[in-house]
């Protein structure tokens, strides 16, 4: 048992160990695209043919329709077999207290015979 805290915690601190350098660059980022938005709006403005870039994006919608539903189904799968899972697990410790409660029962029941003097 304690060592699967101690694996626990350890996943916990790997995982914060990677969040953070990615969450520091960022913010780096967010605050250097803030402080020159007009200047990048600008040149958007002027480089990107919006009408083509709205016609490509009308042609590639089943695309991340098709992406999205693929992504339900398989957070739909993940969950069923948790469930599934959980609910085996149950049965499990059922099976296992039944067992246990019938061998205690069937000791009481093959008392050695009383011995005679």
């Amino acid at each position: 048992m304690n060592g699967m805290r101690k694996l626990h915690w350890l996943a916990v601190i790997y995982t914060l160990l990677l969040a953070l350098p990615c969450t520091i660059m960022a913010m780096s980022a967010l605050i250097y695209l803030t402080d020159y938005t007009i200047g990048l709006g600008g040149l958007l403005t002027g480089v990107i043919n919006w009408n083509r870039l709205a016609v490509e994006g009308s042609t590639r919608w089943p695309e991340l329709a098709g992406m999205l539903a693929g992504q339900l189904l398989i957070l739909g799968i993940l969950l069923i077999a948790r469930h599934d899972r959980r609910r085996s697990d149950e049965n499990l410790v059922d099976m296992a207290e039944r067992n246990r409660a019938l061998s205690e029962r069937s000791a009481l029941d093959h008392k050695p015979p009383p011995t005679q003097p």
